[in-house]
């Protein structure tokens, strides 16, 4: 069975490797394929080079995939809309030609508004389990953090698999650190299979007024952003459109 796990991250790239780890060693779950979201922020990218180059040598059999990200942050209600959908993108990708069989989300390195974003939408957009760590030693926390900057240089162009082996001693510490660190599956409600069916049905768009579905359940998905008020016909939303491409 093959499974991804995508991460979303900032300037925290250890949070794709200490997730790894959790998940072959505790949590007892193989993960086959790992995609790391940078922003096209120089520091960024270089972290996810380096935890790329960290996955590779400790964990050789594991495919790496590096996807972007334009805007480093969610600013509008487009930003929304250009995230889900990306991530979307993403989720399709990994399904249809990595062949995983489960998806799971590490939300730890992104930012808090991506994070609310993605746990919110992770059924509609196929996700199997929204995952964080958090590092419960913050000095220790901050000492490692500035000895791993110092070393972003060595990574700028990409991926540094022999630079990494021979600074693997010093590197390993801070990628794979051996305790101080909680991991917990973030919840989120799940719409039955019925309820899934009937939001396809909406969202391609239906007469209402010839219709039996329940005015509650029509108003549910109006309040969420993916249907507009149209008591005649229903009708996506910009959201509403984005989240069709990927039910």
């Amino acid at each position: 069975m093959k499974s991804s796990l995508i991460n979303p991250i900032g300037t925290s790239p250890m949070v794709v490797t200490e997730m790894v780890k959790f998940f072959l060693t505790e949590y007892k779950k193989p993960i086959t394929d790992v995609v790391i979201l940078a922003t096209n922020n120089e520091n960024v990218l270089s972290g996810a080079y380096m935890a790329g180059s960290a996955l590779k040598v400790n964990y050789p059999k594991i495919r790496v995939h590096y996807e972007f990200l334009t805007s480093s942050d969610v600013r509008d209600f487009k930003d929304i809309i250009n995230l889900v959908d990306r991530i979307g993108e993403i989720v399709k990708n990994e399904r249809n030609n990595h062949n995983v069989d489960n998806v799971y989300l590490n939300v730890s390195g992104g930012r808090k508004v991506e994070s609310i974003i993605l746990s919110n939408f992770s059924q509609l957009l196929k996700i199997d389990e929204v995952w964080a760590v958090v590092n419960l030693n913050i000095q220790n926390y901050n000492i490692e953090y500035e000895r791993y900057k110092d070393e972003l240089v060595n990574f700028r162009n990409g991926e540094n698999i022999e630079y990494y082996k021979k600074n693997s001693d010093k590197f390993d510490p801070i990628f794979f650190p051996d305790s101080d660190l909680s991991f917990f599956e973030i919840p989120s409600i799940k719409l039955s299979r019925d309820d899934l069916n009937l939001l396809k049905t909406l969202l391609k768009g239906i007469d209402l007024e010839d219709s039996n579905i329940p005015e509650y359940k029509i108003g549910a998905f109006i309040a969420s952003g993916l249907l507009g008020n149209n008591k005649k016909r229903s009708v996506p939303t910009e959201l509403g459109e984005v989240i069709m491409k990927y039910l």
